[in-house]
């Protein structure tokens, strides 16, 4: 969107140039990103990596809070003091976030909407941007179209960080899935409980702080 050109494209500068310093960049090949973003978060003592891994949450949070701001809701505020306080200020214009949302789910459809025209395959569940497919190994190669020189075909499904990419951030088991279906809970719950591998992630507590970078 034009007004926030120089915005979006400062962060999404720095939020490449973060992940870069994760091992992750443009041009890389699926396998490439597959094996990069496995073991991005294992910082160990590096501290240019451990800074880029909270950077990297942070870039994300600045955007969709950024973006969540121009539409500021009531808090349970008075109608009268919510129409002073908020939407008379300057950043109140939920038709830039409405716009912005749009845009992004209309690309998305396109990319799905391609996918399943080149390979016949579609999700079985969708949350917002995260998308389940079933697949016989526990990664996507099998669901990304490709041209005959291996590099993606332009408008459909491809790994990456850039706009328009996505990220592999688990593989969950089919019984897990069909369990979850079956309590009428949405498996896209399940994400944060399975590595990409498909093994389970240990949880932690509830009130121990764990604080996680976030999806795409």
């Amino acid at each position: 969107m034009p007004p926030l050109k120089e915005w979006t494209g400062r962060i999404r500068a720095g939020y490449k140039r973060t992940y870069a310093d994760l091992g992750l960049t443009d041009g890389q090949s699926a396998t490439e990103f597959l094996a990069a973003y496995a073991v991005h978060k294992d910082v160990g003592i590096d501290p240019v990596r451990a800074d880029a891994l909270v950077l990297a949450g942070l870039y994300k949070s600045i955007y969709k809070g950024g973006i969540g701001k121009w539409a500021d809701s009531a808090r349970h505020l008075d109608d009268q003091t919510w129409q002073t306080k908020v939407a008379a200020t300057w950043s109140y214009r939920p038709e830039i976030r409405f716009h912005i949302i749009a845009a992004a789910r209309i690309a998305a459809h396109r990319r799905l909407r391609k996918t399943f025209q080149l390979t016949g395959r579609a999700p079985f569940a969708v949350n917002v941007d995260s998308y389940l497919y079933a697949a016989d190994a526990p990664n996507p190669l099998e669901l990304l179209p490709v041209k005959d020189d291996g590099t993606p075909v332009p408008g459909a499904l491809r790994l990456g960080i850039a706009p328009g990419s996505h990220k592999h951030e688990s593989s969950i088991p089919l019984q897990a899935v069909l369990e979850a279906m079956g309590r009428r809970e949405h498996p896209s719950k399940l994400t944060h409980q399975y590595a990409t591998d498909g093994t389970p992630v240990d949880q932690e507590p509830a009130g121990t702080g764990h604080d996680e970078e976030g999806g795409n």
